[in-house]
């Protein structure tokens, strides 16, 4: 019998830049542009291997800071939806054993419980309703970029009658992601052409100054979704929009936003601590009981 969080570790790394070495104990990572979590579980007497640049959790104080981070707390727009899309498709694509299995997945059902009882109304304010008030009806939209991020914000865009182009490195993994699910979209290779028209919205990490390369016209709307678009951000562009710009648009509801955070970090502080107090009986030592 063990408890739920007993040997329950994540590292986490804010701004990770490049390919990044996995401590020796990692079982599962997650990553997302502003942040890197290696999720770790010891038996008892094991030691942590680290590097110091990590900030370390342990037990319900990591199943804690999970919640916070997909429930949107730690995001520039606070309850954001964006990284809880990233980290869903995160499990779906891993296989990963239990314990760990069980304490990611069971972090989905109280995220979901969380988000329906306390952040339902700031949901207006993911990236994505923001890039949508700044489209005029029928806009012709250049996205830069097939991620992740770009799957959560094409709902948005899409509407409206938009015209929509995605520029990406590799076209044929583009398509593979989105013609299914949005045969509508067109499909341009960022090496081969240059943005001339339309309002372009850059969600890969580029530099700016490939950004600058890459949009020849510059009068164009830039509206800029990089997490480094505040230490690097494109000076040419006559109508340039960055995430400080965006965080101003937002600032308005900021006193309510932080009385709504205090709230949910209580409940996340309350639900961690019940999960710590779980048990887990294997009494038929089923030690291999993956996610998916």
């Amino acid at each position: 019998m063990t408890y739920m969080l007993s040997g329950f570790y994540i590292l986490h790394k804010k701004n990770p830049q490049g390919t990044e070495t996995q401590p020796s104990a990692t079982l599962a990572t997650f990553k997302t542009c502003l942040r890197l979590m290696h999720f770790v579980w010891l038996q008892e007497g094991e030691e942590l291997d680290h590097r110091d640049e990590y900030q370390v959790f342990y037990g319900e104080k990591a199943y804690q800071f999970l919640l916070e981070v997909i429930c949107g707390l730690h995001s520039p727009v606070i309850g954001e939806t964006e990284v809880f899309g990233q980290y869903k498709a995160f499990l779906q694509k891993s296989s990963i054993d239990y314990p760990i299995a069980s304490i990611l997945t069971q972090a989905i059902t109280d995220t979901k419980r969380v988000r329906a009882k306390y952040l339902r109304d700031l949901g207006a304010q993911s990236y994505g309703s923001l890039v949508r008030k700044m489209l005029p009806s029928a806009a012709k939209v250049e996205i830069v970029g097939a991620g992740l991020f770009v799957e959560d914000l094409l709902p948005w865009i899409c509407k409206d009658q938009n015209q929509v182009c995605i520029y990406s490195r590799d076209v044929e993994k583009a398509k593979q992601r989105f013609e299914k699910s949005r045969p509508q979209l067109q499909f341009k290779d960022m090496n081969k052409n240059k943005i001339e028209s339309g309002i372009v919205i850059v969600a890969a990490p580029l530099s700016a100054v490939e950004i600058e390369s890459l949009v020849s016209n510059k009068n164009l709307t830039v509206i800029d979704l990089r997490g480094e678009s505040q230490n690097d951000e494109c000076k040419n562009f006559l109508n340039y929009h960055n995430l400080s710009q965006f965080f101003a648009v937002i600032e308005q509801n900021q006193k309510k936003t932080l009385l709504v955070k205090a709230e949910v970090l209580m409940a996340i502080a309350e639900i961690s601590l019940s999960r710590l107090k779980i048990e887990n009986l294997r009494p038929f030592g089923w030690d291999d009981i993956c996610v998916w």
